[in-house]
């Protein structure tokens, strides 16, 4: 004992090769035996094979109905103010220089989307842009003549998967809980596309092959008040590229695209007087001799006297806009509350609550206001002086600073995604905000394999591992939600089965909302995109529809591109699977 207490030394010299990533798991009783053949199904709640007709209905695909997620709910909810905003991602689809003002108008402020009750299924739908800016090829086909797949070349799927606040209509779930498991399977391969896709435009967010979180910004920011300075830019459905230019105050409108397009419409009678633009009266033609002289204006007075002429309808891109339920599309910072606090509906006013007509069970009450701005202190802002307010002049800076908004505040935590390079690395986009900046700025987080680990050409079977390692309940510290910044998440990526990165510690997801009306935002949040990351506002629509785009914000500039490849399956699992679930997935994706 003595000789090993004074002669103790260490004589072994170990040096780690970091060349190679490892995936190392002890067992006990030789388990990987119990999980060697078929699929796990352990918390599978959304199972898209496209090698499935059950999961193709000409632009929509869905996730098979055995695999539900088991707090999925679906009253069956209608979205009424859906056209206003999808529209932006082609959902609600037509042709611009095909439809009129009036057909356009009923578009976008009559469109609805109804959830089919009870249904529980996931459902993506191929992405198109109204605009006409890019090429979102995207067809269901062979592969080999071997397996039905997606064959991506500038396109991808995408849907919501849950509804305003999720009470009515939720499929799969927007906290992290204990962990998620996202697997794919799908084959890289560099197809040409003659036409312009958004990976032309953004050759950085080639490759991206899934994404979840906020669709798009919030599209009424340009009628708000922001401090945000985003680029801004020209755009055209015909150009190779985009024209920069530094953003002027007095240029509001596309006006070299605007014009040209009006002209050539004005010249087909599209935007004329009276919709039909009258023809000069020539002797050269028979038409006009044989039978509009000889036979005056009668029958043509009929028509148009009768209404089979219509003029067309003149759109104002100013006019007024409101919600189905009267909310002007125009202001933010709207606060609706639900509330039976007496103290607050009960009054002698026309249409204040009393004792004698309240019914506690079959009475709702919405108190509805504008949150007030910050402007500073009163008692100091208030005096006789030059810069001075009174009573007029803060009403003036309150309607003005009432409609403040802050843009970057709803992308936070709230838009990931996965991307396969060209030089075949792997790994994710998670946009944060930046909390060295004292200024408000976002700044994207990101990490890739340090070597190639996806050939082109081949088959792979890809799972993503999202578990959280600090995460708090309310009970623990009421002025954290539970996905509050504090709370921290890790990403794991295995390729067939073998570990190949390992995430730094991040901030949790936070899928959420968007800070204004839900009735402004549906179909916005809780997105998720298969093949592809998300167009943000890149083919935004307002009421001139011929109007292109003018601003690049975040979403498009950061997630605009697509993977181009084969894509046959996806699942979600709404739990972490274990190494030996993960090979047992890969052995499955092999045979079949």
């Amino acid at each position: 004992m003595s000789n090993i207490l004074n002669h103790n030394r260490n004589i072994f010299q170990f040096d780690i090769n970091k060349e190679d990533y490892w995936d190392f798991q002890l067992c006990i009783d030789n388990a990987y035996d119990d999980f060697c053949e078929g699929l796990v199904e352990r918390c599978l709640s959304a199972y898209i094979d496209l090698s499935d007709d059950e999961c193709i209905w000409f632009d929509n695909i869905y996730s098979k109905n055995h695999f539900i997620w088991q707090n999925a709910v679906n009253n069956g909810v209608e979205l009424n103010n859906f056209g206003y905003t999808s529209v932006d991602n082609g959902k609600t689809y037509y042709e611009k220089d095909r439809i009129s003002n009036k057909e356009f108008f009923k578009i976008y402020t009559d469109t609805t989307y109804q959830t089919e009750e009870d249904g529980f299924k996931l459902v993506l739908s191929k992405v198109k842009g109204n605009q006409q800016i890019y090429d979102y090829s995207n067809d269901i086909t062979f592969w080999n003549d071997i397996c039905q797949v997606s064959k991506l070349n500038g396109g991808w799927y995408q849907g919501f998967y849950c509804a305003n606040d999720g009470k009515e209509y939720k499929v799969l779930p927007t906290d992290l809980g204990s962990g998620w498991n996202l697997e794919f399977v799908l084959n890289k391969e560099d197809f040409v596309n003659e036409k312009r896709t958004m990976n032309d435009v953004y050759p950085e967010n080639k490759g991206i092959f899934f994404y979840i979180g906020t669709r798009a910004e919030n599209k009424w920011w340009i009628k708000y008040l922001t401090d945000h300075d985003f680029d801004w830019c020209k755009k055209t459905g015909f150009a190779d590229e985009y024209v920069e230019k530094t953003y002027n105050d007095d240029i509001h409108l596309n006006d070299d695209y605007f014009k040209a397009l009006v002209e050539v419409y004005e010249s087909e009678g599209y935007f004329g007087d009276n919709y039909i633009v009258e023809q000069e009266n020539t002797n050269e033609s028979a038409f006009e001799s044989d039978y509009t002289k000889e036979k005056p204006c009668n029958i043509c007075a009929d028509y148009v006297t009768d209404g089979y002429y219509e003029e067309e309808m003149v759109i104002d891109e100013d006019m007024k806009l409101d919600t189905d339920a009267g909310y002007d599309m125009y202001q933010p910072n709207i606060v609706r509350k639900k509330t039976d606090n007496k103290f607050l509906i009960f009054d002698r006013t026309c249409d204040g609550q009393t004792a004698d007509k309240w019914d506690e069970e079959n009475t709702e009450v919405i108190l509805e206001y504008i949150k007030k701005p910050e402007i500073g202190n009163y008692f100091r802002l208030f005096h006789h002086g030059c810069d001075g307010y009174d009573v007029n002049k803060v009403k003036k800076v309150l309607e003005k600073e009432n409609k403040r908004y802050n843009v970057l505040k709803d992308l936070y935590r709230n838009a990931f995604a996965l991307q396969i390079k060209d030089d075949g690395t792997i790994g994710y986009k998670y946009l944060v905000k930046d909390c060295d900046k004292e200024e408000e700025e976002y700044k994207i987080e990101s990490e890739f394999t340090a070597n190639s680990v996806i050939n082109e050409k081949e088959w792979y079977t890809i799972n993503v591992k999202i578990q959280p390692l600090k995460h708090r309940d309310k009970s623990d510290d009421i002025c954290l939600s539970p996905n509050s910044f504090l709370d921290t998440m890790q990403i794991m990526i295995y390729v067939n089965g073998k570990l190949v990165l390992v995430s730094k510690e991040l901030p949790i997801f936070n899928f959420k909302l968007l800070d204004d009306l839900e009735e402004k935002q549906e179909g916005v949040p809780f997105n998720i995109s298969l093949g592809g990351g998300t167009q943000g506002l890149a083919e935004v629509v307002y009421l001139n529809y011929l109007r292109l785009p003018e601003y690049i914000l975040p979403l498009e500039k950061e997630f605009g591109g697509s993977f181009i490849g084969w894509i046959k399956s996806f699942k979600f699992y709404t739990c972490p699977l274990n190494y030996y679930e993960i090979q047992q997935n890969y052995n499955f994706n092999k045979i079949i």
